[in-house]
């Protein structure tokens, strides 16, 4: 495999979203922190509440990209330390001053369109349906099935390229801890992204 571009090492360490609903946060939150420089993290639990807000949304649903795209910019995140990750959702939290805020584009699922973006080493979140396979990628690449239904619904961080055997992939980083894939990262085909890939955030200018 030839690899273009791998950004995981300039990204904060994976992290594991427990049985919570907040794959689109822990995303949102990784790419975030790229963005703005910061090899540290920054608040899921904070950028998950004020989102949940936006669309009344219970504690046991997840959260819509359009929510989670309008809090980056309108109310941002904090460090992780200011606002930590419970392993049960915040009842209630008051706004931070001075949060890191960004603006975001939603987009269609386009693969020559994400695979420039992130060959001009940027880094997107993608929400995509999984399936069995996906669970546990053998050789830590997942291989499109086309046989395979959809087994849930996901987001992750698409963070890298390569290609072998004209086989284009996409690298991504989950949010279920080191364990799974390879210390939490994995590939994705190109058709995997063009079947299951159903939105796409693309983070732009940050908010000073």
């Amino acid at each position: 495999m030839k690899v273009i571009v791998d950004l995981r090492n300039q990204l904060p360490p994976v992290r594991d979203q427990g049985d919570r609903p907040t794959c689109l946060a822990f995303a949102i939150s990784s790419g975030h922190s790229y963005q703005h420089g910061l090899r540290s993290w920054l608040s899921p639990e904070y950028i998950s509440y004020f989102a949940r807000k936006k669309i009344f949304t219970s504690d046991i649903e997840g959260l819509s990209i359009e929510s989670i795209s309008s809090t980056l910019s309108s109310i941002g995140q904090p460090y992780e330390e200011q606002c930590p990750y419970m392993e049960r959702p915040a009842r209630f939290l008051k706004k931070i001053e001075g949060t890191f805020k960004c603006m975001s584009v939603i987009a269609r699922p386009d693969f020559e369109n994400i695979w420039d973006y992130i060959n001009n080493n940027n880094v997107a979140v993608a929400c995509t349906g999984v399936t069995r396979m996906f669970f546990s990628p053998k050789e830590n690449i997942y291989i499109d099935d086309v046989g395979e239904d959809i087994q849930g619904h996901h987001a992750v961080l698409l963070i890298g390229t390569a290609i072998k055997s004209n086989c284009r992939y996409l690298f991504i980083m989950n949010s279920w801890g080191g364990q799974w894939a390879k210390r939490g990262c994995a590939w994705i085909t190109e058709s995997f992204f063009n079947k299951y890939a159903s939105a796409i955030l693309k983070f732009e200018d940050v908010i000073e």
